[in-house]
């Protein structure tokens, strides 16, 4: 068996059969079959009605798994990174926006979707040893990010979209967070420049 393979062979009289390692889909089934069976357990003792607020946790659930085999499993599970960010930031914002009635909220928190491709991308390429692309998955989460900072200062303290805040938070929280994203900005660039001289 080589360092780097992925699979062993066993040797039985007449055939050699081959044995992959520990299947990805039986990892990430287990670990989302004991979260809910978890999950109900509690239901079930302290009579919490899961139906109407924690459903979201159905999604959030196989996003935990994906990243829990992405984790644990080997190099081969490394593509599980991406999908398991992804399934697991829509849970979240899911679960927010049904706990406080938010969902008009989607037309800014759409942008935490490519910030999440971009964690898992980085993810990923880190465990694959890929330099180039761990770059690009954090300029793909800063920049979605930043769109995300960018979109909800406008939506929510402009056009008042959830109507959150009095008068005073919407005048200060909104315009400070668009400086602080304008000089991380201009920081970066900095950053960037020294580097190429």
């Amino acid at each position: 068996m080589r360092g780097d393979s992925f699979e062993t062979r066993i040797y039985q009289p007449g055939r050699a059969v081959r044995r992959t390692e520990p299947d990805q889909a039986a990892t990430i089934g287990g670990v989302v079959l004991v979260g809910l069976g978890l999950l109900f357990l509690i239901q079930q003792g302290l009579g919490i009605d899961i139906g109407r607020f924690g459903w979201p946790l159905f999604v959030i659930l196989p996003g935990l798994g994906m990243l829990a085999a992405f984790a644990f499993a080997s190099r081969s599970a490394a593509g599980l990174a991406i999908p398991g960010c992804v399934v697991t930031t829509v849970g979240l914002i899911l679960a927010v926006q049904n706990t406080f009635n938010l969902w008009q909220t989607w037309a800014y928190a759409w942008a935490l979707v490519p910030a999440a491709v971009g964690i898992g991308l980085r993810l990923q390429s880190e465990q694959l040893g890929q330099p180039r692309a761990m770059q690009v998955g954090m300029r793909m989460f800063e920049w979605s990010l930043l769109a995300f900072v960018v979109f909800f200062v406008f939506f929510e303290f402009v056009l008042d979209l959830s109507h959150v805040g009095n008068g005073l938070l919407r005048s200060t929280v909104g315009p400070a967070l668009l400086i602080l994203a304008g000089i991380y900005l201009l920081m970066r660039r900095r950053s960037l420049q020294e580097r190429r001289d």
